[in-house]
This record gives structure tokens, sequence and C-alpha cells, in this order.
């Protein structure tokens, strides 16, 4: 699949972090080595109980390492097994897409390589942190602009993120998102 030539997928895998959708036969291994825990920042090194605070700070360092095209940035806050779902409307019709962790990771990458000038801000954050401050939902609007052959592309979603702790940690076991172009 030529990933140049597919503005409307790279750009609606943007929106939720995703990438060019393309079919991969069934032993294809994706490889993508998450950062350490002693690589981030404090607030994911150990931690017993979620805060509000917390997941402001995840979710802004994740604006910030999409708008640098930083995927190690986004990798290091996903658990091993997360899942990425993404419904597109836009005027080809509806799609959907569900990707596990490495997919993910892998499409995004492809994207950023393939694009110019993105960019990604949020508005809208609304956190709930289970009673026992084990897991916690964010739901966020997300716009994206992106640049692809001279052809301005954008979008917006509707996101809700699932974090969990993991072995102390803080990560994303799951991201929904409901986009248009």
């Amino acid at each position: 699949m030529n990933f140049v030539n597919q503005p409307q997928i790279i750009l609606a895998s943007l929106l939720t972090g995703l990438s060019v959708f393309s079919p991969f036969s069934e032993n294809y291994i994706f490889s993508i080595s998450p950062v350490s825990a002693s690589e981030t920042q404090q607030i994911i090194a150990q931690t017993t109980t979620i805060t509000e605070t917390e997941i402001k700070q995840i979710i802004a360092e994740l604006n910030e390492a999409a708008n640098n095209k930083n995927v190690d940035g986004i990798s290091k806050y996903f658990s091993p097994e997360a899942t990425v779902e993404i419904s597109l409307q836009s005027a080809l019709g509806s799609q959907n897409f569900a990707f596990n962790r490495d997919e993910y990771l892998f499409y995004l990458q492809e994207s950023f390589n393939n694009t110019e000038n993105y960019q990604q801000s949020y508005e809208n954050l609304v956190i709930t942190i289970s009673p026992d401050g084990k897991t916690a939902t964010a739901t966020l609007n997300v716009s994206e602009t992106v640049e692809m052959e001279e052809l301005n592309i954008s979008g917006t979603s509707q996101e809700t993120i699932l974090f969990q702790i993991i072995n102390d940690r803080i990560l994303i076991t799951s991201v929904t998102g409901k986009s248009q172009l």
C-alpha cells in the first residue's frame, strides 16, 4: 500500500494516534520498544493511586510528543496489552479500525514519516478517577491538522482514554475515538 496516497486514512489514524491502515500477514511481527521506566518522568515511575494532576500531566506530555512526532514519548504510556479503536466519518463514508499497541505505534510512526506540519491540540478534558484510585478515564476533544503533498487536512475526534496502574506505573490500557474529517 502506498502510504502517501492515503490522506483520509492517514489523518483518521492520526486523530487517535493511528496511522495508515494496511493489512499485514498473519505472521508479521511488530517491534517497537517502550521507553524504560527509568527514562520516564517521576509521575509514571512508581505510584499506588492515580490523581487528576497526574492524568493531566500525561495528557499534556502525550500532546507534546505527538506535536514533536515523538513515538517513544507516546509509547512509554501504553501498556503492552493496550488497544486502540477508532470510528471514522468522512466524505468517503464510515470506517472502523482496531489495533493492538504495537500496530498502533507502527502506524503512528509511518504516518509521522509521511506527513509534515502535524499539529494537535485538545480541549474539554474531563477526568474521572475510580474510588480506589487504581483506574481513571479521560475524555477529551482533539483537533488535528497535517500537511501531506501540499494538501492541508484537518479533523476532530472525541476520545476516551482508560488508564490503569500496572506494576506501579500509570499506563493507558484503551483508547477509543470517534473522528470526523
